[in-house]
């Protein structure tokens, strides 16, 4: 479960009882979550109030982004999902490429996403990893040698990922930036925000007012379980301000193989 908080603002006569917050379950197919509404009066909350309320689901709030929420309250943290739908988006940009001319490359400084591995290894003549935990990488190259007869090359020469047709950067590195490759999904690259999706019917049409459409769908993934948007990617991608298709990256992507 996870909480919705909604706000609407009461002009006029101060509101008494019971009716200045309020709580109902709802439920899209099999997700069931709360929606919490506090009807305000000159920007007053009720923050104790609304804790008792919501239990143990104080760990996981969607809230508006202008609204700051007190100690005890944690706004729902989406930023694992939103690499996930990232590195979706990337496998979509590539799709149409020859694998056979395909290089791909991944900035993963810690060693955090070896489990990444293997999807590119399946799609890609080539993989370089850029990282400084390479000993960590070992059991992932081992893995992926048994299965799929290639391993990856290991560097710690971040300029390698420049030879790459494409890299996908979960991590931000300050040294790595679109100078050193032009097709970069990630940090300093081609990034997405709630705009950019687009979610399945019936979660399109309840999307709660002024909460992101990522935040939404990472807490209907992870924490009611809708395992269809695992699979979700982005229609657009951002770079500096631009809005770009990813049908569009798809064919420039391909040119280059």
């Amino acid at each position: 479960m996870f909480t919705v908080l909604n706000f609407e603002a009461k002009k006029g006569k101060k509101l008494i009882g019971n009716k200045k917050i309020v709580c109902k379950t709802t439920q899209v197919r099999e997700a069931q979550y709360y929606i919490i509404t506090v009807i305000t009066h000159n920007n007053k909350v009720n923050w104790k109030k609304i804790k008792k309320i919501a239990g143990d689901s104080t760990k996981y709030f969607l809230a508006p982004p202008n609204v700051v929420l007190p100690n005890g309250i944690t706004r729902y943290d989406s930023t694992a999902y939103r690499q996930h739908v990232l590195f979706n988006t990337f496998i979509k940009a590539i799709e149409k490429c020859n694998p056979r001319n395909l290089s791909l490359g991944l900035l993963d400084a810690d060693a955090r996403y070896c489990n990444l591995l293997m999807g590119l290894l399946k799609r890609a003549a080539t993989v370089t990893v850029f990282t400084l935990c390479k000993d960590a990488y070992e059991k992932s190259c081992d893995t992926a040698y048994r299965e799929t007869g290639s391993a990856p090359m290991l560097t710690d020469d971040i300029y390698m990922l420049g030879r790459c047709t494409c890299v996908f950067s979960p991590t931000n590195f300050n040294t790595f930036n679109m100078a050193i490759n032009e097709y970069l999904f990630g940090y300093s690259g081609f990034n997405l925000t709630g705009d950019d999706i687009e979610l399945p019917s019936p979660f399109c049409s309840e999307i709660p007012k002024d909460i992101d459409q990522l935040d939404y769908a990472a807490a209907l993934s992870e924490r009611c379980y809708v395992n269809e948007l695992n699979s979700l990617s982005a229609k657009f991608l951002r770079r500096q301000g631009k809005k770009i298709s990813v049908l569009n990256l798809q064919c420039k992507i391909s040119s280059l193989t």
